[in-house]
């Protein structure tokens, strides 16, 4: 074949490099899971050729750091290690929720499967603790630039266990936690990561840089919310959107007159003077709930409160038939489907229970699916 003609068919690089770059999706906030498609194309892209490797590399670590593995864990923490500190790019974004595969059964979420018995004892012991050291390695390496943080990991269990191993593992992960003093954006489904008792949250008292929190609240009879209290002390926090799973929500008044309260206590406005305006959202399945396209209104300019009716999408009806506890199933899932696609927040401080790009009524992630090759070499 005529070499010349060759030539005058070849793309410019640029054009090809544009084309990599068109792989990166629209919001910056998304995060994409190993099944998708253009997760695959980066990954090949990054052993294609030298010209493609750098910028699909680049994507890879700025909307694939997804991990939902032990195993992907420990690969995605090895490649971590082949990049310099000050290379552009070490993540800003992680998604963290694991899965421990034992034999040939179905893989189970840790560490909700700890106390599975037909696993040994011992065998609990050295897994638990080993898995937890891998999440704490994993979470100071990434402290420096990590900036977003989901999790769906099941923290509640290891809180009522009184042994010591639970409080050996709750410790180790403390640690890991404890180093994101970068953090602004932090998700965490379906647990109220309690590490230091409800007064003294992780999130509240090591995140200076903390602006919107995501995660359940457990309110026990007759108490108040302290989590008010931690909310509004954090002058950089803007915008909160909070579960309430096993409890019943409340009205939108009272939540909105909780945080009036502690809006106007001398001590919360000698420490932070300059607090920001706060949204709390509060998204779920409830019979009370009606249209609430409209934020609570108070005395205090600087609050508002939502409460998100997520009842409104098609097959609803079919959904709810099947039984169970829909809804747990659907408040969690649409936390964990906004936050990966990056519109949680924008959702929450407009008060929209919109499953616009998420599926009510699907899985959102099939785990035959996950790419085998992802994150098994350095990239």
């Amino acid at each position: 074949m005529d070499t010349k003609q060759d030539d005058k068919l070849a793309l410019p690089q640029e054009v090809i490099l544009l084309i990599v770059e068109s792989l990166a999706p629209d919001n910056p906030r998304k995060i994409l899971t190993p099944s998708d498609e253009r997760t695959k194309t980066l990954l090949t892209l990054t052993r294609t050729c030298k010209l493609t490797s750098s910028t699909a590399s680049k994507l890879l670590w700025r909307y694939c750091t997804y991990i939902d593995s032990i195993e992907r864990l420990r690969t995605f923490s090895q490649a971590l290690d082949n990049l310099s500190s000050k290379d552009p790019r070490r993540p800003i974004s992680l998604f963290l929720g694991l899965l421990e595969k034992d034999g040939a059964g179905s893989p189970k979420p840790w560490p909700c499967g700890r106390n599975r018995p037909e696993w040994p004892p011992e065998k609990r012991l050295k897994d638990d603790k080993d898995h937890a050291l891998q999440v704490q390695k994993l979470l100071v390496k990434t402290a420096p630039t990590l900036q977003r943080l989901t999790i769906d990991m099941c923290t509640e269990e290891l809180r009522q266990e009184l042994g010591d191993l639970a409080q050996t593992v709750l410790a180790i992960l403390r640690i890991g936690f404890k180093a994101l003093v970068n953090l602004e954006e932090f998700v965490c489904i379906g647990d109220s990561f309690d590490f230091g008792g409800p007064q003294n949250q992780l999130w509240a008292t090591c995140w200076p840089k903390l602006r919107c929190v995501s995660l359940d609240i457990q309110i026990e009879n007759g108490e108040d919310y302290p989590i008010f209290g931690q909310m509004v002390r954090l002058p950089t926090l803007e915008t909160a959107a909070l579960t309430m799973l096993v409890e019943t929500p409340p009205i939108v008044n009272e939540f909105l007159e909780g945080l009036v309260i502690e809006f106007e206590k001398p001590s919360t406005l000698e420490s932070v003077p300059d607090r920001k305006f706060l949204t709390v959202a509060i998204p779920g399945i409830n019979p009370e709930f009606d249209d609430f396209d409209a934020a609570a209104s108070g005395s205090d300019p600087r609050a508002q409160v939502f409460l998100i009716d997520l009842c409104h999408f098609e097959g609803r009806a079919e959904l709810f038939q099947r039984g169970g506890d829909t809804s747990y199933h659907l408040t969690t899932r649409w936390i964990r489907q906004t936050a990966l696609n990056g519109t949680l927040w924008e959702r929450a401080r407009v008060g929209s229970g919109s499953w616009s790009g998420c599926t009510p009524t699907e899985d959102f992630v099939n785990p035959n699916s996950i790419h085998p090759l992802l994150y098994s070499s350095p990239i």
